[in-house]
């Protein structure tokens, strides 16, 4: 079994910028409060968690994953704005939004995903809530966390880098005590 989720990798300038955000959170943290912030190298858009995925399903989703990046033309992604799920007073993931183009593209090649995944022999469950593109920068660790609509106006809200998207990219995710290692099982590149 493979762990497996569909991404937006992102350039080094928007990594980059997205870390400046992350350090901009750390001085209105208050003590008990923990977060554990995304390493700048993984730092992704999900367009499709998986999850366990067996083996000998990994060519078949990878089929999946070209047939849509065929239907996609090349675009430019821009990580702007700030938000938190499920609300900003009550934040268990910190996230970056992207540009508006940019969503009216990724929302498609979620669908397409989605709808390919849930059929037989995959089985993948659909998402609990509306697709909304965005890039996790952190997940809140303790029960004490910033209330984002407090903070949200002295923190900088971008842009934080614009990714030239030229593929969508399958990896594998393992967990271990450090955090998640990610690891990249194929690039399917967009026409």
């Amino acid at each position: 079994m493979q762990r497996l989720f569909v991404a937006i990798e992102l350039n080094d300038e928007t990594r980059e910028g997205l870390h400046a955000l992350q350090e901009a959170f750390e001085p209105h943290l208050s003590s008990g409060m923990r977060i554990r912030w995304t390493d700048p190298e993984n730092l992704h858009l999900t367009l499709k968690f998986l999850g366990a995925t067996e083996d000998d399903l990994v060519d078949e989703v990878t089929d999946v994953v070209e047939r849509a990046a065929r239907q996609t033309d090349p675009f430019e992604l821009t990580a702007r704005g700030i938000g938190a799920f499920p609300r900003p007073n009550y934040p268990r993931i910190l996230w970056a939004g992207v540009d508006d183009e940019a969503s009216g593209i990724l929302g498609p090649i979620h669908q397409f995903l989605e709808d390919s995944l849930f059929e037989p022999p995959f089985d993948v469950d659909r998402d609990e809530h509306a697709f909304s593109a965005h890039i996790t920068v952190g997940r809140v660790k303790s029960s004490r966390a910033p209330k984002l609509t407090k903070i949200r106006d002295e923190l900088p809200q971008g842009p934080y880098g614009t990714t030239d998207v030229r593929a969508l990219t399958l990896y594998e995710s393992n967990l271990d005590q450090s955090g998640p290692d990610y690891r990249i099982i194929h690039r399917a590149s967009l026409v």
